[in-house]
């Protein structure tokens, strides 16, 4: 009868840590979807207010504008990587349960130089991206200079680039933030939160980037074409014979925030170790 008893008692425990597991996983993919949810709404903003201006003022002026607009997101987006990067070294020093200065001014450092290297990938990225579209709508540009190629990283690459580094350290805050949630209860079972986390984030900003490219494919062809489509399913069908669909989506922005979310597990991860080793 005792041995039936610890059997019992020990299926109730295993029947209450899964529940709690799984709890704990709901939480995550919740924040998760929370966080996809607001970069997408900031992106399809920016993405109406570009397209509403080159529709309502097609004159001279509208590069004035365009500029003024893409002003105002980058200077949101700074405050956004600021924000981010303050949450993050308050949460890393936790992490490493680090509470002396110099490591707090190490952590500080590493963090800001990793956010100043991001942003550079991302406005290399961006400026080959304006050079790309500049060939292919610009036929007559035979050949860019040295010069112009500085000049478009500077307008045009390094904002692009601050705008799509706000959303990886936004992600990155999210990720932390929803790591951090499940190993309050669930300290054990880290490391399947942490990969839990890992896998949710690469689906939610595939998400993005899909969605966003369908937005794209859509105002594109209806700005080109002057076509709207009528019913969904049509759309849909132009959709499927886009072949660059799988390239736009998997693009050099997701391979960066891959990098970042995999960088991070891999942190988190020897942080769990680096404190059980205490």
């Amino acid at each position: 009868m005792k041995i039936n008893d610890l059997n019992e008692k020990f299926e109730d425990f295993e029947k209450k840590n899964t529940g709690k597991v799984l709890q704990g996983l709901m939480k995550i993919t919740g924040m998760i979807i929370l966080a996809a949810f607001l970069v997408l709404f900031e992106k399809m903003i920016y993405m109406q207010y570009y397209f509403s201006f080159i529709m309502k003022f097609r004159s001279t002026d509208v590069k004035e504008k365009i500029t003024m607009l893409a002003a105002i997101f980058t200077l949101f987006s700074l405050i956004v990587i600021i924000v981010s990067a303050i949450i993050s070294i308050k949460m890393i020093k936790d992490y490493f349960n680090e509470n002396s200065m110099e490591l707090s001014h190490k952590i500080k450092y590493y963090v800001i130089i990793f956010i100043g290297i991001l942003i550079i990938i991302n406005s290399i990225i961006g400026t080959s991206e304006v050079l790309k579209q500049m060939k292919l709508n610009f036929t007559f540009i035979q050949k860019i200079t040295f010069i112009q190629k500085i000049m478009l990283f500077l307008f045009s690459g390094i904002p692009s680039g601050v705008i799509a580094t706000s959303a990886t350290a936004f992600f990155s805050v999210v990720f932390l933030f929803s790591v951090k949630t499940y190993e309050k209860k669930l300290y054990e079972h880290r490391i399947i939160g942490i990969i839990y986390t890992a896998i949710v984030s690469i689906i939610g900003l595939l998400g993005i980037n899909f969605i966003m490219e369908l937005s794209n494919l859509y105002k594109n062809y209806s700005f080109k074409v002057g076509h709207e489509f009528k019913l969904f399913i049509h759309f849909l069908k132009f959709v499927l014979r886009y072949k660059n669909l799988y390239i736009e989506i998997f693009n050099m922005y997701f391979c960066v925030n891959l990098f970042v979310i995999i960088f991070l597990g891999i942190l988190l991860i020897f942080a769990k170790k680096n404190r059980e080793g205490e």
